[in-house]
């Protein structure tokens, strides 16, 4: 049983590394267009 649970807990820290890293990859590509259409739009006042 320990065994088991060992590999559970070890499969979830994987699983929450992986969506870490994708939503850094999402924040990244999505950062730089609406950064610069945020600026864009604070100029045309």
């Amino acid at each position: 049983m320990d065994e088991e649970i060992d590999r559970l807990v070890i499969a979830v820290r994987a699983d929450t590394q992986g969506f870490a890293r994708d939503v850094g990859v999402m924040r990244d590509t999505l950062e730089g267009p609406l950064a610069r259409g945020a600026h864009k739009a604070s100029r045309l006042r």
